[in-house]
C-alpha cells in the first residue's frame, strides 16, 4: 500500500471538513501528516515518524488548539498508564486555560 507524499493546507482542510484553527500552511501540512500516520497506524520516515511530526507539529504553532487536541488524543489512545497519569498529560498537553 503506497503512503501518501502531499499535504493538505489550511484550506484543503477546511474544504475536506476539517476546521483546524491555524493560518499557517506549514501547521495544517504537519497536521495532516500527524492525524495521517496515526490513523493510517505507521510511522512516515520523511517526517521521523509520528513522534517527530507531533513535536514539529506543536512547535510550528503553539498556540493552534487542534494541534492540541490532536497531540492529547494521540497520548490518550497510544499508551497504556494509570489513568491520573493520562489525565495529567492531556491538561499539560491542553494547557492551563485559566491562566492562558
Amino acid at each position: 500500500m503506497p503512503f501518501r507524499d502531499h499535504w493538505r493546507d489550511v484550506k484543503t482542510l477546511h474544504n475536506d471538513g476539517i476546521p483546524i484553527d491555524a493560518t499557517s500552511n506549514e501547521t495544517a501540512k504537519l497536521f495532516d501528516a500527524t492525524l495521517t500516520q496515526y490513523v493510517g497506524w505507521y510511522n512516515d520516515k520523511q517526517f521521523g515518524g509520528i513522534k517527530a511530526s507531533l513535536s514539529r507539529l506543536l512547535a510550528s504553532d503553539p498556540n493552534c488548539v487542534s494541534s492540541r487536541i490532536l497531540a492529547a488524543a494521540i497520548g490518550l489512545f497510544s499508551m497504556s498508564r494509570p489513568s491520573a497519569l493520562a489525565h495529567a498529560q492531556v491538561v499539560e498537553t491542553l494547557g492551563d486555560t485559566a491562566t492562558s
